[in-house]
C-alpha cells in the first residue's frame, strides 16, 4: 500500500512512517497542506493521513485545493487531528466527503487497522 502522511509534527510523521514501513507499506511524507497537494497531484496513493492544523496551509485548505483540481478522493483520506472539532468543522470535513476522522493521540494499531480496512 502507498501511504501519504501529512503532519507538521516531525515526530508524528517519523513514528507513523516507521510503523507503516515495518508493515511493508511505501510511505511518502508532507509537512503542510501545500506540499500535500503537490504530492497528491503528482502521485497515486492508497491512503492519505491528513492533519488539519498545520502552518502554511491547513488540512482544510489542502482539501479545498484538491476538490478544485478533481484530485480529491475522500474515501482514501483519514483526518488525524488533535483539534477539538466543532460541529461546523465536522460539517466542513463531511462536505468534502471525508468520513474517517481520528483524534490524537491515536492508537497506532487502530489507525493502521482503519487505513488497511478500506
Amino acid at each position: 500500500m502507498k501511504v501519504l502522511l501529512v503532519d507538521d509534527s516531525f515526530e508524528i510523521v517519523e513514528m507513523l512512517s516507521q510503523f507503516f514501513t515495518l508493515k511493508g507499506d511505501q510511505v511518502d511524507t508532507a509537512h503542510d497542506g501545500n506540499e500535500a497537494v503537490k504530492k497528491i497531484s503528482d502521485g497515486n496513493y492508497d491512503a492519505i493521513i491528513l492533519d488539519l492544523a498545520m502552518p502554511k496551509a491547513s488540512g482544510f485548505e489542502a482539501l479545498e485545493k484538491l476538490k478544485d483540481t478533481n484530485k480529491l478522493e475522500p474515501e482514501k483520506i483519514f483526518v488525524l487531528t488533535a483539534m477539538n472539532i466543532t460541529k461546523s468543522e465536522q460539517d466542513r470535513i463531511t462536505k468534502f466527503g471525508v468520513k474517517n476522522t481520528l483524534l490524537k493521540p491515536v492508537n497506532i494499531h487502530d489507525l493502521y487497522d482503519a487505513v488497511t480496512s478500506k
